[in-house]
Order: structure tokens, then sequence, then C-alpha cells
């Protein structure tokens, strides 16, 4: 059985997801679960019906150095439930 998630929301540490290996690790941990690619990511967020992705220190998780990584893992959350990055740098 999964965790419920205080109002339907998963909140995220930019600091702590530079690539999607952290991704994977970081949701692992807070789901307690295990999570090893893409497609469990999928099927497990996919059980949380109108899932709300939240990732903090948004300026730090941007850094342009890893700009395709980052556009990886943004994508993937955008597939899997409603995303919002705070903490923005402006370009």
């Amino acid at each position: 059985m999964l965790p419920a998630l205080p109002n339907n929301r998963l909140i995220l540490n930019g600091h702590k997801i530079p690539n999607q290996d952290q991704l994977f690790t970081f949701i692992s941990k807070r789901l307690k679960t295990t999570v090893l690619d893409r497609q469990e990511l999928r099927k497990l967020l996919s059980s949380y019906q109108g899932l709300h992705i939240a990732i903090w220190h948004g300026d730090s998780f941007l850094e342009e150095e890893n700009e395709a990584t980052q556009k990886e893992i943004v994508l993937l959350l955008s597939e899997l439930g409603t995303l919002k990055i705070s903490g923005k740098k402006k370009r």
C-alpha cells in the first residue's frame, strides 16, 4: 500500500534531484518503496489520481549545466501530474 500524500501533492527538493537516478532515489525514500526506472515511476505515480508535483529550489534544479537532464525530468513529471517549479531564475 502506498503512503497517502497530503493534499495529493508530491514535493521534491530541487537541490536533491540533479539527475534521474537521484529523482528515483528521492521518490523511493519519500514513498517508502523502490523506483529504479521511468517505467516504475510512471506505474507508481499513476496510482495517485489528480497528483500535483512541486519542485522547490527550482533555481538550483534548472541550472544551465544540467539543462538536457532537467528537460527530461520536467517532461517525465509533467506526464504524471500537474507540475509546478518554484524559485525559477528569470532568464
